[in-house]
């Protein structure tokens, strides 16, 4: 976890997505994590600081993938997720207002992937976290539930997600 912590710090972008992959390949499976939770805490940082980053949209699918395995801990979804950074994932997963929808609607295109993985993100969440729950309660979280229930099925998104 230090080596991943290091290279989402001062490496290239080859390096960070090589050692995304490898860091997903070995945890898919693992619902808990062993490691120190400040160096948890400090992967995460990296990893919002990676899908928030135009410049880094490439690595965003393996960026959400690994913040995946860690949204399965309960002691990371409830101390690591905020208002701002669930509103992150809401904007990435499409789960937005109808106002805010309806403004980007033409002008955005967007990565399956990246909505997916996002969608996963929330849903582990959501199943752990009171305070997720409370938030998006707050925001426009179902709105864009409710709306993108209204599209279904959009035929840019998968049926069977795995």
């Amino acid at each position: 976890m230090d080596n991943l912590l290091q290279i989402l710090r001062v490496g290239s972008q080859e390096q960070v997505a090589k050692e995304l992959a490898s860091f997903y390949t070995n945890f898919s499976t693992v619902t808990l994590v062993k490691g120190e939770f400040t160096g948890k805490q400090a992967i995460m940082e990296e990893l919002f600081r990676l899908v928030r980053d135009p410049d880094m949209a490439n690595l965003c699918p393996l960026a959400l993938q690994v913040m995946r395995v860690f949204t399965r801990e309960p002691a990371i979804a409830e101390t690591q997720f905020n208002s701002d950074r669930i509103e992150t994932l809401l904007h990435l997963a499409m789960l937005v207002g109808e106002e805010e929808a309806f403004m980007t609607e033409n002008s955005q295109s967007f990565d399956v992937k990246i909505v997916v993985e996002a969608q996963k993100c929330l849903t582990n969440l959501l199943s752990l976290s009171a305070k997720v729950r409370r938030i998006c309660s707050n925001n426009s979280c179902v709105e864009g539930i409710m709306l993108r229930l209204r599209i279904h099925p959009d035929p840019k998104l998968p049926q069977e997600v795995s």
